[in-house]
């Protein structure tokens, strides 16, 4: 990975969810090259395993712990908080990159599966927050950065409605906790939203898919890793919003 200057001091504790594939792999992996110690989670107990295994031999100073958690469980989410403190201490930067997708007309989706993406892509992220500010505000600093995505207002894509405007209440919720956290004086818990294109993961595979073809992402798509490096650039010098991918700015 390569992130120029833009490297976290080894030791920072770093919590990554949607860890088990994907960004949020990639993300794991990326902080680990750089001796971060880490607590990553997923629902899938056997391939964090895994996870954690490859973020330990990144680096001589990386640690990796697993803790199998589904988001939209707010407890199951506080209690990998829990485990960043008991084990670390701390907690420096939290990344909520799980997420699910349904690719559909908006008339045809089943209302159970945009349930389900809405209980992932929000509330799972809210759910993360909730979990990271107390031991922020602790501290006095932090950052947490969302993974997003260009979908989310920027750009408009048939099927992909639902997902879309999950992305979107991203942008918009992490507006508002930046206004909330300048309000309330906590001035050193940054807030960053990843903004990334088309990005070459198993996205549209595992998606619900209800269009009745198969779908792929259009090219040029980015690389999990590229979308990785950004999120550590961002965790190390925090901006509002960050674009990432081939004509992201363009876009």
């Amino acid at each position: 990975m390569r992130t120029g200057q833009y490297v976290p001091a080894p030791g920072t504790v770093v919590v990554v969810t949607g860890a088990s594939s994907g960004i949020g792999r990639a993300v794991a992996r990326a902080f680990a090259g750089c001796g971060a110690r880490l607590v990553v989670t997923a629902r899938s107990a056997d391939v964090l395993d895994e996870v954690a295994r490859e973020c330990a031999a990144a680096h001589p100073r990386a640690e990796a712990v697993a803790v199998p958690a589904d988001v939209t469980d707010a407890a199951a989410t506080d209690r990998v908080a829990r485990t960043a403190l008991d084990r670390f201490g701390r907690v420096d930067v939290w990344v909520n990159a799980a997420g699910v997708g349904v690719l559909g007309r908006l008339d045809r989706v089943p209302p159970d599966d945009v349930r389900r993406l809405w209980e992932v892509n929000v509330l799972g992220v809210l759910h993360g927050v909730r979990a990271a500010l107390p031991a922020m505000r602790r501290r006095g600093r932090g950052v947490i950065v969302d993974v997003s995505s260009l979908l989310g207002g920027a750009v408009e894509a048939p099927y992909q409605g639902p997902y879309a405007a999950s992305k979107a209440a991203l942008i918009t919720l992490d507006e508002v906790l930046r206004q909330e956290l300048a309000l309330s004086g906590d001035h050193g818990i940054a807030v960053c939203t990843v903004l990334p294109t088309g990005v070459d993961t198993p996205f549209f595979r595992h998606a619900a898919n209800h269009t009745g073809r198969r779908m792929r992402a259009l090219p040029a798509v980015a690389t999990p890793e590229r979308v990785a490096a950004a999120v550590v650039r961002a965790a190390v010098r925090p901006r509002r919003r960050v674009t990432v991918g081939p004509g992201a700015r363009l876009l």
